[in-house]
């Protein structure tokens, strides 16, 4: 009989851990108890001519994408995507960054730049009031 109800306790762990493999939704906040939700923003970015704003980025210097220009949303062109870990009621925000290029053959690639990057509230509503 034990050996059945451990048999079962497997099974049960087994179908849980395959529904909720790979389904982390990004960061948790205890102030929400809940997930932070994820706002991808609809604006494209063109990325500077300073050629260290990739370094500048991984720091925390996100200056140059609050008040970067955009593309319009027809463009093709190579831009920076951005997605924004948000609430108004929290202190924390976050933030993923993809460098997405158009190559010469027409074809997209992507690089992630920053992945969490944790920003400040103000720079996040910036941010979402923009270009969401």
């Amino acid at each position: 009989m034990g050996d059945l109800w451990a048999a079962e306790l497997l099974i049960l762990l087994g179908i849980m851990a395959l529904h909720y493999q790979g389904k982390a939704r990004g960061p948790y906040s205890e102030e929400l108890s809940a997930w932070i939700p994820k706002i991808v923003l609809g604006q494209k970015l063109t990325w500077p001519a300073d050629e260290n704003f990739a370094q500048r980025l991984q720091k925390g210097d996100i200056s140059f994408l609050v008040q970067g220009s955009t593309l319009d949303d027809s463009s093709t062109d190579s831009h920076l995507a951005l997605s924004v870990y948000y609430a108004p009621q929290i202190s924390n925000a976050y933030l993923d960054v993809q460098m997405k290029i158009l190559t010469k053959n027409k074809s997209n690639k992507s690089k992630n730049l920053v992945n969490l990057l944790k920003i400040n509230h103000n720079d996040a509503k910036s941010l979402v009031d923009r270009l969401a």
